[in-house]
This record gives C-alpha cells, structure tokens and sequence, in this order.
C-alpha cells in the first residue's frame, strides 16, 4: 500500500529495516502484524513516561465520554485546563502565576521566546551550542545545530549562541549584548544526553539576573519525573522565570505542552495577542491533570526512575568499562541516557570507517538491537554517535538486563571487528555463515626514520557497484549471490542520506628511499562513478567540499584527487584555491603507463617505431601527456575520442596541435623519429615554423594547434596528393581505429566499461588505465593472444597494502600512480598544484616522474605483462628489476 506520510522519513527506516508495520502497542512492548515483540527504549523520545495504552489514562479518557464535556470551547475556559494550570504552578519551582498551553515543544518555545522579548524589549535570544529546542521558526534558531537551521533560515543576529556547560561564556555574551533570556536544557537530549556539570544550571541563574535577563529552562524532554526529580533544575536547586514541559505531560496519548511562567516575565501584550485554537482543549489538559496527578501522588514512581535508572547508568559504564574498542563513554540522568560509540577502524574494509564517520554507525547498532535482539532504540538527533536509552518509568532492573544482554554482543562484535553482522542486520539479511573466511590484514611495523616530510590525502571511491562490495568486510566472498543484491539496495539507499565523505583509512608511514617519510589519510565516499555523474552540479559541490574539509581538518600538505573525484572537479580546477596545494596525480599516471609500454616493448623486441599507437581519450588530461611523453616514438599515431562524445575532434585537433608543436620544438625527443621524418619529408616543419610567431601569450593556445595541425595535414595533402599514409589520425571511431593499433592505451572518465574484444587487433597490446576499466571483462577472459593490463600502478618503497582491499584489490607493495604522486610530492614538500586543469606540461610531468625515482617508486607490471601469455603464469605479481624508465629514460 502506498504512503502519503513523510517519504524521507521512510526511507530512513527502511535503511536501518525499522520499517515494521506496528499494530499493537502495550506497557513496554510494541507488537508487529507478523508476531513480532520489541522491547521499547525509545518512549516516543521520552513522550510514554507509563507505558503504552495506560489503563487509568484510558479510563480518564472513557470517563470523560460518558461526561459530554465541553472539550473544544474557545474563548472560554475548560474545567481541565483550569485544574492543569493550577496543578502545574503548585508543583514548579519558585514563583510561577501563568501557564501557557499549546500542543507540541517547539509551541511552547516559540511562546517562551515571544514572552522574554515582550518583557525585556530586548531582541537577543541566547542558547547553547549542542542544544535543540524544537523545529519551528524561533526554536530551531535557538537550536545549536545549524544542521536544523541553515536548510531553512541564514543565520540571525536575534540568536546567539555559547558553549554549552562553559558559565564564563554566557557571561562574556551577557555582559555585552543584552539579551531577552537564556534557554537551555538541564540535559541536553538530542545533543547525546549531556549533563553539565554539578552548580551549571545555578550559575546561569545568577547571571540571568545580574543582566537582567530571563531564563528559560527548556524542560520539554527531562520534566516531570524523566531525570529522578518531578524537574530536572531541582537537581541544582534552580527557580527559572520559565519553564518549558510537554512530552511526559501527554501521557503518551495526546499531545500537549505548557510554558509555566512568574510574575517577572508576564505581559500584558502576550496574554492578549497569544493564542491557539487547540491549546486548551478539555481531553489533553485532563489527560495532563491525571498525569500530574499520578506523579504527584504516587511518588515511588519518581524515586523508581532514581533507582533504575542509576542501575541503568552503572551497567553503562561496566559495558564501557569492558568494552573500550567499542564504547567511549556514558551519560545522562534518570532514564535518560546515551551511550556513546567509538569511531570504527577496520584494516579489513573500507565502507566500516567511511559509514563510521558519515554517522550510520549507531544506526546499524539500532538495527542489530532491533533485528536480532528485539529492542527498540534510536541515534540522538544532534549527536549521531550516541545510543538513546530512554525508557518508559515502568522499566524494571530486568529489562535493564535484557538491553545489557543485547549491548554486550554488539560490544563483542565491534572488538572482534566482525562489523559484517551488523551491516546484515541493517540490510535484511541473516547472520554470517559459518566458515566465510576472514582477510584480516596488517602492514608490518615500519619505524619512521628521519623526520617527518608531511601529510598527504587522497580521495578515493568505489569504481563500481561490485568494488563497494569488495570494499566490505569479507569482500565479495563472504556473501552469497542473493545477500549481495539485497547490501547493493541497501546501500543505494544509504547514498540517499549519507553522500558526503570521510576518512577511509589511514597510512601512518611510507619511508622515502631517500631518507624521512610520510603519513596520509584515504578519504572515501560511497558513491561511485555512476552515481556522480547522476549528481546535479551543487550536490558535487557540496560533495568535495566535504573531501576537502576532511583533508584540511587532518592537515593535508597535499591533496590528490582520484578517480572521479578528478573528474568533478574538472582536473581539479575548481579546488585549486582551497588553500592546500593539489594535484591530480594525472602526471605520474600517465607516464607510469608509458614507461610501461617501452618496458613491454623492450623485453619482447618490438620496436614502437614499427607500429601504430592508438590513444583512447586523447584529449583528456593522462591520455595527452600519453600522447606527448612516447607519440613520437611510434611509427603512426590514431588520436581517438571519447566514444561517447561524437563531437570531440575538435579537441583531437588541439592536442594534435600541441604534439606536433612540441615535436618539432625538440620538447619530446631528442632523435629523428620515422614519425619525425615521416613528416619533416612533407614540409611540416616549416608549416609550424610559420605558425609560431602567431602563439598567443595564454598558457594553451587551442586554436593556435588547431591551426597548426590542419595547416600541417594540407600540407601533406599537397606534397603527396593524398592524405594516405598522413600519421596522425583522428577518430571517435574505436569500430574503425582500434583494429589497426599494435598498442593501445585506453583513459577516459566513461564511468563503464565499452572495449569489446573484437575490435582488438590481434597480439595487441592494451594498457588500460581508466577507472572503472574501459575493457569489458570478456576481453582478458576471450582474447588469450592480446596483453592487456591495468595500468597506472607504482610499486611502493616499502611493501605496504593501503588496507585490506588497499584501493582496488591491488598486490602489497601496489598502489595507483595518481595516489603515489600525492605520496611522492607530499614527500616532496611540493608547495603548488601539479596536473591541474587537463593541460599541465610534459615537463611538469616528467619532473614528478624523477622525483618518484628518487623517493623509490617504480612503474609496476607483472611477468605476464611484460613477456606476454606465453609467460609463466606463477608469476602473476612480480616486479621487473628495472623498467625502461630505470634503464634508458631520456625526459
């Protein structure tokens, strides 16, 4: 059946599988229409203070039916709200004289803030940080999240806030603007249960009335009886000048608050100008008169609150105690406590320490509590890694128990790091099978040796549905066909609500050949590719916006951007002035992948100056300085455009342009190539001669190589009468130019896969270095006469695995060219951009490639790689002993 309610809020409960069909609720049990009990630890947010459906609330209700009265009788006044009001001002504390009545919290602070400014004339309201006060215009201003407020209302000057627990701070604020009043919490609920600390509370009394400001005491989740006293500022002996309550005064059945205030803050102008339709209905204010009563009367429900939840409290801290991997602290009073978790580290997974600092972590222990342990608890709004236990009063030690049972599993799962069961519980899967094998993973201890030479951070993401699998505890292997399908909807849906970044892993060491080192952070998001590119252009923004606050926040000396991440940013131009140097890692990348190919060249004897490269996304920034560092090495050249841009061979053009440009500048070789020869023979030289004095003085003049390179085409077309033969070719074609490359080197930003094997020419060699790959799978599976590898990868100076996935399934001692120039240039202690924008130099390509050298990094590539699939197969992950670039670079 479809539903009409808050659709976000469904998904959200969808992603934790709270998304039960409740149909019956009772005491401190809810009941589902499949059978199923759940214990309650929510309450509503502490709105339930006896249990579902209490009895002698519903005979009040059922009385009041028999009795025809007059519930809805504006502008006069109810019996009930008359006897409300006046049990509400005998039982607060100090002089109150009025009660305000209104339906929800947020009501009663938007009354509470108009009073105050009525009185005072004063137009500031102070509150503290942390704090909530409710989701209506003044309260959520009041509120101390922007979280709340920014979606909604820029920030005001009318709203101040100071840290919550700090006295000096309230005074330094109240001494210098005055304000209408101070509203705060004795405990702040949504802000993760946080007590102040003993004589707080009494403070900001004095210094409210030092100021001449009125304060509010926000008891909407801790009044009557919540904490261990019928108020929770009698605990400091507090007599605010008002006071806020509403959740337990409802008795769980209907809705009601009410702002009870003295003498010092009534006015005229509020009681004429403030008032609400429902506000002092006959069945909520008699409901309320009976909920006073019970407490009042019976005061060994209070003093039963006092006891279990100090019970509640002392089992928390064991469980900390016990548990310190897991557990960080505790807090709270009475029945209102937060059990806060520590963040997850796992050297297993990536997706664990990303969901961990994204905020889903507790989230998936409700899950885990809720499906596999049948208790009902919730996140606190404000502070999402802290646990709400908030009972109703009829919570005996026994069920105390019962929640520590639950706890204590989720406790040994996270010390054991077996946080897979966790996530199965959140997806709606069953429990781990027995025998899935672990892949823990741990790098060898390295002492660092020399001085520290700074911090790097690179930015990573899942290339593919599948990686984010592989990026899970157990990777792909621990689930089975059907369990896969169903995490993949989960996590699709926990993109929805979690889009941003976090860190992933952390490096703590990687030694330089030539002395000191470094450490970094992998800073992940769950989005891949596809789902990027789905992204409308401020939901990218706000995405690395994220990755670069988390690098700045650990203290990046440099940024790398990888994969997509590069992409977004169009080669990073868009963060260049972030205030942290940056690179793309495009440079080493590229030339890793050319120094591969001469490497495969020289160990099987061909020679490149026989045959045609083919370049695959030329006119991105890897596949032009491809291009640019070995083009002229090969006999003949096809320069072929993203497939997916029919429109892209003007860009070919430029590039084109640039290559011949450089060529014939003497910037990319030293020696007379056929290539070189090929087309100094048709009078190109002369040609880009004529075209230099006409170089603007912009660092890439496009139209300029353009230029250049038609004029040099007509050129040939007129010293031979045809274009045949003519050795750049330009293509979006791959159907027509990939069967006449001997090499090819494939790096576009597709975000898929679209190579198919058949349009590989035979005994090809394919250095693929997109991410996610260009090649289908089926052409390493069905062509066994093509070498085609990944590349762009670096052995590392030391063998080190970045994690157990360490980024995309990699041998240890492996990593991606674009994360290793992040690594060699933080070494470096670059101190300005590198492979920015899609147009950096060859020279500035080449230098980092020298500076890998002599920190100790290397182009990778296995025996098979370079002799090709006739190589023994047992050697899939060694490393030549020198690659061309070791041997015989000339940059």
């Amino acid at each position: 059946m479809a539903s009409y309610l808050n659709i976000e809020r469904q998904k959200l409960l969808e992603l934790i599988s709270f998304d039960k069909k409740i149909t019956r609720a009772k005491g401190l049990y809810l009941f589902t229409d499949t059978g199923d009990k759940y214990l309650d630890f929510i309450s509503q947010f502490g709105a339930v203070p006896f249990g579902h459906n209490p009895d002698f609330l519903w005979q009040v209700l059922t009385a009041q039916q028999a009795a025809d009265p007059g519930v809805m009788i504006q502008p006069f006044f109810s019996e009930g709200a008359q006897q409300l009001s006046r049990a509400l001002v005998e039982a607060a504390p100090g002089d109150m004289k009025y009660v305000t009545f209104s339906c929800t919290g947020a009501e009663a602070v938007e009354s509470a803030i108009k009073m105050a400014k009525a009185k005072t004339g004063r137009d500031i309201i102070v509150s503290a940080t942390n704090s909530f006060h409710g989701k209506t215009m003044g309260a959520v201003l009041a509120t101390g999240n922007e979280h709340y407020r920014l979606p909604f209302y820029p920030p005001s000057e009318s709203f101040l806030h100071v840290p919550f627990n700090d006295a000096q701070a309230l005074e330094d604020i109240l001494s210098t603007r005055p304000a209408a009043a101070f509203i705060v919490e004795p405990v702040q609920g949504e802000g993760g249960m946080v007590t102040p600390a003993p004589g707080y509370l009494k403070t900001c009394e004095q210094l409210c009335k030092k100021y001449g400001t009125l304060l509010i005491v926000d008891e909407v989740q801790t009044g009557l009886g919540r904490t261990g006293k019928l108020f929770a500022c009698e605990h400091d002996d507090v007599e605010p000048d008002i006071l806020l309550i509403a959740k337990t005064l409802s008795g769980g059945l209907i809705p009601i608050s009410a702002c009870i205030a003295g003498k010092k803050a009534w006015t005229t102008e509020f009681g004429q100008l403030h008032t609400s339709t429902f506000a002092n209905n006959h069945l909520a204010t008699t409901i309320g008169c009976a909920v006073m009563k019970k407490l009042t009367e019976e005061p060994e429900i209070i003093a039963g609150v006092a006891r279990v939840g100090a019970y509640l409290q002392a089992r928390l801290r064991e469980l900390v105690d016990r548990f310190p991997v897991a557990f960080k602290t505790c807090d709270g009073m009475g029945l209102m406590q937060g059990l806060t978790l520590q963040p997850w580290h796992d050297e297993e997974s990536y997706l664990c320490p990303t969901v961990s600092g994204q905020g889903i972590i507790v989230p998936l222990v409700c899950a885990y509590l809720l499906n596999r342990h049948n208790i009902c608890t919730l996140p606190t709004m404000n502070s999402h890694n802290v646990l709400r236990l908030q009972p109703c009063y009829l919570a005996t030690e026994a069920e105390i128990d019962q929640l520590i049972h639950a706890l204590e599993k989720a406790g040994e799962l996270i010390t054991q790091g077996k946080f897979s069961a966790l996530i199965r519980a959140a997806a709606g899967i069953g429990e781990e099978r027995p025998g899935v094998p672990d892949r823990p993973y741990k790098n060898p201890p390295i002492v660092p040796q020399g001085e520290k030479l700074g911090t790097f951070c690179f930015f990573v993401h899942p290339v593919t549905d599948m990686h984010t699998i592989d990026c899970m505890p157990g990777g792909q292997q621990a689930y089975t066909a059907d369990e896969i399908e169903k995490i993949q909807y989960w996590l699709g849906k926990a993109k929805a609500f979690y889009g941003g970044a976090s860190p992933a892993y952390y490096m703590p060491c990687i030694p330089s050949k030539n002395g000191g080192y470094v450490d970094g952070w992998l800073i992940s998001s769950l989005l891949t590719p596809k789902d990027m590119m789905r992204l409308p252009k401020e939901k990218k923004e706000q995405l690395i916006h994220s990755y670069v606050g988390i690098a700045q926040e650990n203290g990046a000396d440099m940024i790398g951007l990888g994969a997509f991440t590069s992409v977004i940013t169009r080669s990073g131009t868009t963060v260049a002035d972030c205030g942290t140097p940056v690179t793309t890692g495009n440079a080493f990348t590229a030339l890793t992948s050319t120094d591969s190919i001469r490497t495969i060249c020289r160990a099987r004897s061909e020679k490149m100056s026989l045959k045609t490269l083919g370049i695959v996304g030329v006119s991105g920034s890897v596949g032009r300085l491809c291009l640019l560092d070995i083009g002229a090495e090969f006999r003949q050249l096809y320069l072929i455009g993203n497939p997916r841009n029919k429109d892209n061979v003007d860009k070919q053009e430029v590039v084109a342009g640039e290559f011949l440009y450089k060529l014939f500048s003497g910037v990319l070789s030293e020696s007379m190539t056929p290539l070189w020869k090929t087309l100094t023979d048709a009078g190109a030289e002369a040609v880009i001669q004529a075209h230099v004095n006409q170089l603007p003085d912009e660092d890439y003049p496009a139209e300029t190589y353009r230029a250049m390179f038609r004029a040099v085409k007509q050129q040939y077309l007129e010293t031979y009468g045809r274009t045949e033969g003519f050795p750049l070719l330009l293509s979006n074609d791959i159907e027509h130019a990939l069967p006449v490359c001997d090499v090819i080197v494939t790096a576009t930003s597709n975000g898929e896969s679209f190579i198919r094997p058949d349009v590989l020419s035979p005994g090809a060699i394919v250095c693929d270095v997109a991410r996610p790959s260009d090649l289908l799978q089926e052409v390493k599976q069905n062509r066994d006469d093509i070498t085609a590898y990944d590349g762009g990868l670096v052995r590392l100076p030391a063998n080190l695995r970045f994690g157990g996935p360490n980024i995309a399934e990699l041998d240890t001692g492996v990593t991606l060219a674009c994360l290793a120039e992040t690594v060699i240039l933080t070494m470096s202690q670059a101190r300005k951009n590198y492979s920015i924008g899609g147009i950096s130099s060859i020279e500035e390509a080449r230098e980092v490639f020298q500076l890998a050298l002599k920190h100790g990094f290397c182009t990778h590539l296995s025996e098979r790689d370079i002799h090709g699939p006739a190589a023994d197969k047992s050697q899939t992950s060694t490393t030549p002993k020198h690659t061309a670039a070791q041997v015989a670079y000339t940059g």
